[in-house]
């Protein structure tokens, strides 16, 4: 059993979080390749621990249960709804919500690199990965399936009476498409949860990664845009010497982040989500309100 990665409490008092705060953890970690089981038992002891600690929602990176660069093991590591590939790690879920990346086996034996959502009752899948990176040292529409579509998801998270979240999943790649974000933000989204795997690339000046200059402008663009929260969870360590570079984090509905990114090592960030402050956002910049979706989408047009 791997060590657990420091837990970093960036829990920020800014005005929004007065009125019954929930608490998000980002873990950056770094899977083990092609070990599902070894990567389940690590989810569950962290889980067990900030569970314990009362957090809600528990966010791992993109195929955080497999590692990445899986090639032909795709089907040995997949995962189908069956109890007896989550029950360990339902046990530890408490009162918490757990969003893990893994690869789901359909009942047609279709694999898909997906974003799990586990709770002590139920295991479903919230998305399923739609646009797969096949260029450069990407190669995943060679193993994986494409998803369908991009739906949020109404969570319940929170203490005692719970409180709905319009979640919206993206994946990665998925990140990269405008489209993607403008439709979840059309269903009404709260707040944007991006698992990713994004590998270092790019040195730039001062020795920042192009990639990571590139999530930083989409995650907090795309708050600011669509007013939600944008939580953001990549992975770290290295596969077929390929090194990931974390960088996780938390952006308000304004486009500010909330605290300082994850670095390049394991580590687990925790942070609080308000309602109100998604209110106060909306008041202020009403961009949803004024979005004309029908016009842009080419639904009305001059005769």
């Amino acid at each position: 059993m791997q060590p657990h990665p420091p837990v970093i409490p960036d829990i920020i008092n800014h005005p929004g979080n007065e009125l019954e705060p929930v608490r998000i953890a980002l873990v950056q970690i770094a899977p083990i390749l092609g070990s599902r089981d070894a990567n389940l038992e690590r989810h569950a002891a962290i889980v067990r621990e900030l569970a314990g600690r009362g957090v809600h929602l528990i966010l791992f990176p993109e195929l955080s249960l497999t590692g990445y660069f899986l090639k032909d093991l795709v089907p040995d590591v997949a995962c189908s709804l069956a109890p007896q590939h989550w029950a360990a790690l339902q046990e530890v879920c408490g009162a918490s919500t757990v969003i893990a990346g893994g690869v789901f086996e359909a009942p047609e034996h279709i694999f898909t690199n997906a974003a799990f959502a586990i709770t002590a009752e139920d295991v479903q899948v919230i998305h399923e990965k739609v646009f797969l990176p096949t260029y450069g040292l990407f190669d995943e529409l060679r193993y994986f399936g494409r998803g369908t579509g991009f739906r949020s998801r109404i969570l319940g998270l929170g203490d005692s009476p719970r409180q709905k979240w319009n979640m919206g999943t993206v994946i990665c790649e998925d990140m990269w498409h405008l489209r993607s974000i403008s439709m979840l933000a059309d269903q009404g989204v709260d707040c944007f949860l991006g698992l990713s795997s994004s590998p270092a690339r790019g040195i730039q000046a001062k020795r920042s990664l192009g990639s990571e200059q590139s999530y930083d402008a989409m995650t907090r663009t795309y708050a600011q845009l669509t007013t939600a929260y944008f939580a953001y969870c990549n992975r770290v360590g290295y596969e077929d010497g390929v090194a990931f570079w974390g960088g996780s984090r938390l952006v308000l509905p304004d486009g500010t982040l909330a605290a300082d990114p994850a670095g390049r090592g394991e580590e687990i960030h925790v942070h609080e989500l308000s309602h109100r402050a998604v209110r106060r956002t909306r008041i202020a910049a009403p961009l949803l309100r004024d979005e004309r979706t029908a016009i842009l989408s080419g639904e009305h047009t001059n005769g």
